[in-house]
């Protein structure tokens, strides 16, 4: 399973000097954004076209972020060298490894799963955010925090991990005209669930001298139209079989959502 897709590293440019002694190092205040880009792959009428010659009309598609955190993993995980991967991995290039089960794996995984227990969340946000994805817009909400929540200590930052707790989705699907035909005539499939599905993207924030006393983390969560891709749809034409769409549109999103995050100082 890969958790994340390209992360992109942010490193703060701005000086600041750390508060007096006994306080944190810095101050932080964050927005989430999740939004789905379905632009390469919009079909004449406004639906999606999948690599495997289908039609997915959405009509309903969101789901619940409930956590994010900003963790700091222990030295195991942070060891990784592609040249001389750990144990349980070989064959490390062009960002993933082979795993000894025959799974490919990335190199964000294998820094997760090396950490293991040695991770600790620097900070944690509740955020609670129901996401309609059907919405051209997205959705957007700031990630308050009270008190000592949203202050940092001196220190390394590694990842951002946001938590999904519920999805719900809802569509038409038909063949693509031309295509080989492989559904009799247009199917209805809807699903909801609750996958607790983790999203993990890298980050290289160091809170140290040159970290600005205050400063907001743009969170960013892209749903790509690639998720649809690994759907076998016939399977859903038959009776009985809707309630596992939730599952294959989980694995579509864990293998190809985006998830970023950028540092800009207050």
């Amino acid at each position: 399973m890969r958790c994340t897709l390209p992360a992109l590293m942010a490193v703060a440019a701005l000086a600041g000097c750390a508060f007096d002694d006994g306080n944190p190092w810095s101050e932080m205040s964050a927005t989430l954004s999740v939004t789905f880009d379905d632009a390469s792959r919009a079909g004449d009428e406004g639906e999606i076209r999948t690599s495997n010659d289908y039609l997915v009309d959405l009509e309903r598609f969101s789901f619940t972020v409930s956590s994010v955190q900003l963790l700091r993993y222990g030295a195991a995980g942070l060891t990784f060298d592609p040249a001389s991967p750990p144990a349980g991995y070989s064959l490390c290039h062009n960002g993933h490894c082979h795993a000894d089960d025959g799974s490919l794996v990335s190199y964000e995984e294998v820094v997760i799963n090396e950490a293991g227990s040695s991770t600790s969340a620097i900070v944690a946000f509740a955020p609670d955010l129901n996401a309609e994805l059907t919405d051209s817009d997205g959705a957007v909400v700031e990630l308050a925090c009270d008190g000592s929540d949203c202050e940092l200590p001196r220190g390394e930052i590694h990842a951002v991990e946001l938590e999904v707790t519920e999805l719900e989705f809802a569509a038409t699907v038909r063949d693509r005209p031309g295509a080989t035909a492989t559904l009799d005539e247009p199917i209805s499939v809807q699903g909801f669930g609750a996958p607790s599905m983790t999203l993990t993207a890298l980050v290289e924030w160091k809170v140290d001298d040159g970290w600005p006393l205050r400063f907001r983390a743009g969170i960013e969560l892209v749903i790509t139209a690639e998720i649809f891709d690994g759907i076998d749809w016939t399977t859903h034409a038959e009776p009985g079989f809707a309630g596992y769409i939730v599952d294959e549109v989980q694995a579509g999103i864990t293998e190809h959502a985006l998830l970023s995050a950028t540092v800009i100082a207050d």
